[in-house]
């Protein structure tokens, strides 16, 4: 794709999630999740935490706006098709890939704040009676979660 597009002299979009904006390690997962508040809205369930900044890694240059470290659980246990839990992985991910600048530009948090998104009980009932989820709904239920987090946060005058 991206040989095709330098052919045609178009610009080439990274469409990723930065490494510094992703939760790694276990005990990183096992501590946010221990010590979070969590929502549900439709298919999906977040589990949150914000804390104050302490290495400005993830802030952005035009501002002092702070990036949300996100990460991305799809369990086996109910999920036992690898493809199957990539695939809604992928969509969790484009979803809030997709969602995070509209967020950031309205809320433009300055605390940190880890996010970790899993399905929710309905949205596990669907899968398995379905096999799939819709995309769309998934967008629009991590669009109304985020704004119901964001909205928590202390915005400085």
């Amino acid at each position: 794709m991206s040989s095709r597009a330098n052919k045609l002299n178009l610009p080439i979009i990274k469409r990723n999630i930065p490494k510094s904006e992703i939760i790694r390690g276990f005990n990183a997962y096992k501590d946010t999740i221990k010590s979070s508040k969590n929502k549900i809205h439709g298919n999906i369930k977040v589990y949150y935490k914000f804390d104050k900044p302490e290495v400005p890694c993830n802030i952005l240059k035009t501002d002092d706006t702070v990036n949300p470290q996100v990460g991305f659980i799809v369990s086996k246990k109910l999920i036992s098709k690898s493809v199957l839990r990539n695939k809604i992985r992928r969509q969790l991910k484009e979803s809030y890939r997709e969602v995070k600048r509209e967020i950031i530009k309205k809320y433009k948090p300055t605390e940190t704040l880890k996010i970790i998104f899993t399905l929710s009980g309905k949205g596990n009932d669907i899968l398995r009676l379905n096999g799939k989820l819709n995309y769309t709904e998934i967008r629009n239920d991590m669009t109304a979660i985020l704004n119901k987090i964001f909205s928590e946060l202390r915005i400085p005058n």
